[in-house]
This record gives C-alpha cells, sequence and structure tokens, in this order.
C-alpha cells in the first residue's frame, strides 16, 4: 500500500496540495523503515528533497538528498571493473 501511495505525491505537488504530499510521503517513510526498505526510503527521502526545493527549503532539501544519495551506497555495493585477463 505504501509503494502505492508513494507514486500520489507527485500528483499532489503538480497541483500544489504540498502540506498532502508531504502527510503522503512521511507516512511512507515510516512504512519503509519499519519494513528496512532501503531503495523505497531512499526514493521517498529524494522526493523529499524535492518537496522541500519546491516550498524553498534548499538548504533541507540539500541534506535530504544526501541522506538519501546515502542510503543509495550502502544498499548496492559498488564494484570496480575488473579487466580480463586473456582477451583481445
Amino acid at each position: 500500500i505504501a509503494f502505492t501511495r508513494f507514486s500520489d505525491y507527485v500528483s499532489l505537488l503538480r497541483l500544489g496540495r504540498l502540506d498532502e504530499a508531504e502527510h503522503v510521503l512521511l507516512s511512507c517513510q515510516q512504512v519503509f523503515e519499519d519494513h528496512n526498505d532501503i531503495q523505497m526510503l531512499a526514493k521517498t527521502l529524494s522526493a523529499r528533497a524535492d518537496l522541500s526545493s519546491e516550498r524553498g527549503r534548499y538548504q533541507y532539501a540539500i541534506t535530504l538528498e544526501h541522506t538519501a544519495l546515502r542510503l543509495e551506497s550502502t544498499e548496492q555495493p559498488r564494484r570496480l571493473p575488473t579487466a580480463r585477463r586473456g582477451s583481445r
């Protein structure tokens, strides 16, 4: 249900219903935190950053986006490219 509700924030944002969008995102964030869904939690924080930017709260938007990026980087371990041996 939270995954479905998450997508509602875009429409609410476009309609200028910022308080409702924030309520949707905060409720989704709680569910994703409770279920340790790091990927969706990162997306939710990024969406909250968009909302904060829309409201002119740029420093808070940057903080939220940095947090989202940190979560994404911990979710997917980085792999360094390896050279193939013997291929030419």
